[in-house]
């Protein structure tokens, strides 16, 4: 295994950052080892990090650059992390410096970090659209209907969740005079929609509530009269028996247990 393979085999899909190439105005070297590029990672602008090069704090191939005077600046910049910049520095960065080689090709890992970020601006592009949609239905102001159907649902909930806690339809009209409301809403469309969608819904739990209570001195009533007369409620009538399964009178006709029993005894 090579040591490009090995490289690539860890390289991370996520753009933090910008990889970027140098360009010096002359080499850097000796006439046996010469440099005239640079390639770096920056999760910064590329323009920052060559404002931090030309002070000093960067690499140290730009820092003897700016000792000996040689200028330099940024040919190349793509979307890229620590591990595309450590992918390219494999290569040889002249191929990559537009000015050195104009018919270079871009690399295949740079087309897909630039897929990537076209992905990824699509993506906010559209929640940026979303985003404002929702604000211009937000500022659209509500019609007196849907402030009565606001009002409405928020009073199912708060029935609802009133029941789920175990409340009768007493405690809630107890809880909902404990409630405080600012001066005009009771003129207000919410509070209409509240209203009515509240009354309909404690009339259904004070219906709800008569019918248990019927029941309950119903069944309290045939006890009473059982106790009375000493004999329990008649039992409830057995369920019908299956239309498949034989009569009285077909086993009479046909004993089946007592040829199977013959059977078995000789």
């Amino acid at each position: 295994m090579t040591q490009l393979r090995r490289a690539r085999e860890r390289i991370s899909r996520k753009n933090d950052g910008r990889v970027y190439v140098f360009h010096f105005d002359r080499p850097i070297g000796t006439d046996k080892h010469q440099a005239q590029h640079y390639l770096g990672y920056t999760p910064r602008t590329v323009e920052e990090r060559l404002a931090d090069h030309k002070a000093g704090r960067g690499a140290r191939i730009t820092q003897v650059a700016n000792e000996l005077g040689i200028d330099y600046h940024a040919v190349r910049d793509w979307p890229g992390n620590k591990d595309i910049e450590n992918d390219l520095k494999l290569r040889a960065p002249k191929r990559l410096c537009p000015e050195c080689n104009p018919d270079g090709k871009t690399p295949a890992i740079i087309e897909r970090a630039l897929r990537r970020e076209a992905r990824s601006k699509a993506y906010y592009r559209r929640k940026e659209a979303a985003r404002e949609k929702m604000k211009q239905l937000m500022a659209k102001p509500l019609t007196a209907a849907e402030k009565q159907r606001s009002g409405g649902e928020a009073a199912s909930r708060f029935v609802q969740g009133q029941m789920n806690k175990g409340k009768d339809a007493r405690d809630i009209e107890d809880a909902i005079d404990r409630q405080h409301y600012g001066e005009g809403d009771d003129r207000s469309d919410y509070r209409t929609g509240w209203d009515r969608q509240l009354n309909d819904d404690l009339a259904l739990a004070r219906e709800v509530e008569r019918e248990d209570e019927l029941a309950r001195e119903q069944i309290g009533l045939a006890r009473e009269a059982g106790e009375q007369t000493g004999t329990a409620p008649a039992p409830a009538a057995p369920d019908p028996a299956p239309a498949w399964l034989p009569t009285a009178a077909e086993l009479e006709a046909h004993p089946a247990a007592d040829h199977d029993t013959e059977r078995e005894a000789g």
